[in-house]
């Protein structure tokens, strides 16, 4: 069995599905002006992480998150979002897109591809 054909015929049966259900695709914008159009099937939320001690007069709050997102033409793709607010200074807010790596949707238990076949599957029937 080819994993990876099995793997891309599971995506593009998905956004087949997608596209005939008329499902809205999502836009996503990096900070160098980079746009996708896609559908996000799964992500990474990070923790704020609180650095520094108000009462001594500097702190530093950060946070972000992860899309992986695929297209219209089965590509995948990475979007990150991070932040940070600092003791009298802007928030500075960070955008990114890069293709996913083909390890992410490998994975690293299981069968190669199956934790994101298994997700793609689900995503044609929750719309």
């Amino acid at each position: 069995m080819d994993y990876e054909q099995d793997f891309m015929t599971t995506a593009q049966d998905t956004v087949a599905t997608l596209i005939s259900k008329s499902v809205p695709k999502a836009t996503f914008t990096s900070s160098d002006g980079q746009t996708i159009l896609g559908w996000q099937f799964d992500g990474i939320e990070r923790d704020i992480e609180i650095r520094g001690n108000p009462g001594r007069g500097w702190w530093q709050e950060a946070w972000g998150r992860t899309a992986y997102v695929i297209d219209s033409d089965c590509r995948f793709w990475e979007y990150s979002f991070s932040g940070v607010d600092e003791h009298e200074r802007d928030t500075r807010l960070s955008h990114g897109i890069r293709p996913m790596p083909k390890s992410y949707l490998v994975g690293s238990e299981g069968e190669p591809f199956s934790k994101y076949k298994e997700i793609l599957q689900r995503l044609r029937y929750q719309y």
